[in-house]
Order: C-alpha cells, then structure tokens, then sequence
C-alpha cells in the first residue's frame, strides 16, 4: 500500500516539475519577445502563461486532495487490520474423544 501511495505521489509530482519548468520557458520566451516582439506576440505569449499557471493551479490541488484520499484510504486500511488483531478468539467444543490405555 505504502509502494503504491508513493508512486501516485511521484508521478503526479514529476508532473508538475515538467509543468513549471513549462512555464519558465515561455516566461522566458516572452522576455525575449519584449526586444523584438509585437505587442499582440507578447499579449499571446503571457495568455499562454496564464492559462498554463491556471492548470499548475488545478494539478497542485488535485495532488493534495489524492495524497489526503490516499492517506485516508492507509489509515482506514490499517485500522481494520488493528480491529482484526484486537479480535476475540471463541473457543467451541466440537467434539471429544476419550480413550483408555490398557
């Protein structure tokens, strides 16, 4: 359980690395359009930008809701296992033998 938590945690962190490093990219773009862009080329440019910041925004929260639903699933997880070693064992006669030696 623990392996597979963590996995889902990597993979959507590796996402969002490879977003951000997106976004530094265009960010640089557009600094360099400032010297020889037009205008409407830099307006596009930050709208980009923006709209990818928006879905980094959007995948930074879907991680924290997954890492508490994961975390969650873990504790109810280890707490039935708790409950189950917690059990009561019940004894019950089923049958009895009784011999003699001669």
């Amino acid at each position: 359980m623990e392996a597979y938590t963590e996995d889902l945690k990597d993979g959507l962190q590796k996402y969002l690395k490879a977003a951000r490093k997106e976004i530094a990219e265009k960010k640089k773009e557009r600094r360099a359009l400032k010297d020889v862009g037009t205008l409407e080329e830099m307006l596009d440019k930050s709208a980009e930008i923006n709209k990818l910041e928006t879905a980094l925004k959007k995948k930074q929260r879907e991680l924290y809701d997954e890492e508490d639903r994961l975390e969650r699933e873990r504790d109810a997880f280890l707490e039935d296992i708790r409950s189950r070693l917690n059990g009561e064992i019940e004894t019950e006669t089923i049958m009895t033998f009784s011999f003699e030696i001669v």
